[in-house]
């Protein structure tokens, strides 16, 4: 019998090694460092840990996705498309929940700075604002800070500054209006696009 004659989800097992805890895929593998498995010529190819989860356990709800809890709980992984764990397909090892969960685990910059508690000041981060059409969290005491001062070379102090309060609340009205993108708001003020998008981050200017 033919490799292709062999029941689907024994040609899937044939390239799974349960040697160790974590279920190892021996076959192709995405360029994200993901198992990919052929269901067929017409059906195309799945993720390998996905096809595990669903021919053992069952289907992922609509709207989640499955989270390496093998990597989540190993702290010494390094994550990236070099992860060991995504080649991981033994269904105990994963868990379906929402993308922003998912991200919440990670080691990604986001994962990690959406688990800190506090700000680099220390103070608890307690405020929700709305920043470039994003939510972040902040803490109460740095985003309400005093006005600067006089001497206080940022915004409109800097002697260097191409801007003006007035051009700032300009900026960030047209922004939020969504006519215009941050590129046309650089070239209409004489600014790079990193300045207006710290501008937008209020980076430097905060309200006088």
């Amino acid at each position: 019998m033919s490799r292709a004659a062999l029941p689907r989800d024994a040609r899937f097992f044939a390239k799974v090694d349960t040697a160790g805890s974590c279920w190892q895929w021996t076959g192709a593998t995405s360029a994200k460092g993901y198992g990919v498995f052929r269901l067929g010529r017409r059906e195309g190819t799945v993720l390998a840990h996905r096809f595990s989860y669903e021919t053992l356990i069952g289907p992922i709800p609509d709207g989640l996705e499955l989270d390496h809890l093998c990597h989540t709980n190993d702290h010494t992984c390094p994550g990236g498309d070099t992860c060991p764990h995504r080649k991981c397909v033994n269904p105990e090892h994963l868990e379906p929940v929402t993308t922003g969960e998912n991200t919440h685990r990670g080691l990604s910059p986001w994962g990690i700075n959406s688990r800190k508690a506090t700000c680099l000041q220390g103070h608890d981060l307690d405020t929700l604002v709305l920043i470039s059409g994003r939510i972040e969290r902040r803490c109460s005491p740095c985003h309400q800070r005093p006005a600067a001062q006089p001497d206080q070379r940022c915004g409109e102090n800097n002697p260097r500054s191409k801007l003006t309060w007035a051009a700032v609340t300009a900026i960030r009205e047209a922004y939020a209006s969504g006519g215009c993108t941050q590129k046309s708001l650089a070239a209409r003020y004489g600014v790079s696009p990193r300045r207006i998008r710290q501008v937008l981050n209020h980076e430097g200017w905060r309200a006088p």
